[in-house]
């Protein structure tokens, strides 16, 4: 899975934007539930470290979200998020106060098992399996997807990774055909993962160099397309 899609650092920032990963999204109306939980933000606003409500609370408004759906056939991580969801609301309930504040044990335990869970993964072929099944389930959902309406995923898979690069880039310097091959690159990486999970999706999407560097076009920076500057050595 490419690396936008699974980051396991602790030092998200809290103003840092979100985006959705969806492997086929805005496919339907009601978008699948989500694969993985977002990040913990372990600080308030001011820098604060939050306490062990606040942070219990995170995890199961992100779970929800992860949840079966009514109806719905549930998947491995479905059921895993159901039984989070359970366990979550049983230690809100039952917790007092004490049990939440910054010296307990309860927050201890709280930080501990969210950095050991991501200090392991799953293993490849397990993470494949899951993957593979979640976008067989969702395909099943929303039947067949014309070429067009997957090229247009495709160029805002671009934009999105245009729009990350650019943001990287301090120095004001990189220009847009220079951004275009870093893209053209992820997207050969992003055809290759999802081949090996038997999504052949991608295939639909611009790939030539001028595509790319169309569809990125509109999130470029003034800089980067600047007339008569010349390209970065």
């Amino acid at each position: 899975m490419s690396d936008e899609e699974q980051r396991f650092g602790l030092d998200i920032p809290a103003h840092a934007q979100r985006r959705g990963r969806g492997l086929i999204a805005g496919a339907m109306e009601n978008p699948p539930p989500k694969l993985m939980a977002d990040h913990l933000e372990l600080y308030d606003d001011d820098g604060a470290s939050l306490d062990g409500k606040a942070l219990m609370e995170q995890m199961l408004a992100e779970m929800q979200q992860m949840a079966t759906p009514l109806n719905a056939k549930p998947t491995a991580t479905s059921l895993g998020a159901d039984f989070a969801i359970e366990l979550a609301e049983d230690v809100l309930d039952q917790a007092s106060a004490d049990d939440f504040q910054p010296d307990s044990v309860g927050l201890k335990a709280i930080l501990l098992a969210y950095i050991y869970g991501k200090l392991t993964m799953p293993r490849r072929h397990e993470h494949r399996e899951l993957i593979k099944h979640a976008i067989a389930d969702i395909r099943r959902q929303v039947g067949p997807s014309s070429v067009e309406a997957e090229r247009e995923r495709g160029r805002q898979w671009m934009r999105d990774r245009a729009s990350e690069i650019w943001e990287q880039d301090h120095a004001r310097e990189l220009l847009i055909g220079e951004v275009a091959a870093k893209v053209q690159r992820l997207v050969n990486e992003e055809a290759r993962e999802r081949e090996s999970m038997r999504d052949e999706s991608v295939r639909k999407w611009p790939k030539s160099l001028e595509k790319i560097r169309k569809a990125i076009r509109p999130v470029a920076p003034d800089y980067a397309t600047r007339p008569g500057r010349p390209s970065r050595k």
